[in-house]
């Protein structure tokens, strides 16, 4: 999906819309932030695909409830409750 930057933080957008393009950028960021030793490295490494399923799991159960879903992968991240 395209992103479209706002005349106010166009530059922000810019960065906001490339970290939802490709959510493996928001999730290793994430992880970077959060993991302190080497095996909560190995561990975040290993729990994307987990954690992209459940976020797209929420998606659907909001669209099939008739909900147009808002919620970004980013913003899903720092829901989550598995840090």
């Amino acid at each position: 999906m395209p992103h479209t930057p706002t005349h106010n933080q166009p530059f922000s957008d810019f960065l906001s819309g490339i970290l939802e393009d490709d959510p493996r950028l928001s999730f290793f960021s994430f992880a970077n932030e959060q993991a302190r030793t080497p095996a909560q490295k190995r561990f975040f490494q290993n729990q994307f695909n987990p954690v992209f399923n459940e976020f797209l799991g929420t998606l659907g159960t909001q669209l099939r409830g008739g909900t147009l879903p808002t919620t970004t992968f980013s913003d899903f991240l720092g829901q989550s409750p598995f840090v």
